[in-house]
């Protein structure tokens, strides 16, 4: 089990050195995932919030919200499956 926590944690790390190159070349938020996820919730989570960022006026603005709301939705439909709605992190303005 220890060897299995050492691979996670190298990996978020990994993950972590992405997101914040993304935000470190001049990119004002990223939104990313804490570990592998489905496929099928990832594209759902996806098309969530890209619809909701391009509603209307598209605004990037709205990505915190859209994101958290397309999360909502995931726990509300999964309640059980925490896996597929807890990855999702937003980061930056």
């Amino acid at each position: 089990m220890a060897t299995h926590g050492c691979a996670d944690l190298g990996t978020r790390v990994s993950r972590l050195r992405r997101w914040w190159s993304g935000t470190a070349a001049g990119y004002p938020q990223v939104i990313g995932i804490l570990w592998a996820v489905n496929d099928t919730a990832a594209t759902t989570i996806a098309k969530l919030v890209y619809t909701e960022l391009t509603r209307g006026h598209p605004d990037l603005r709205r990505a915190p919200a859209a994101l958290r709301n397309a999360l909502t939705r995931m726990r509300q439909e999964h309640p059980q499956q925490a896996s597929l709605w807890t990855s999702h992190i937003h980061i930056g303005i």
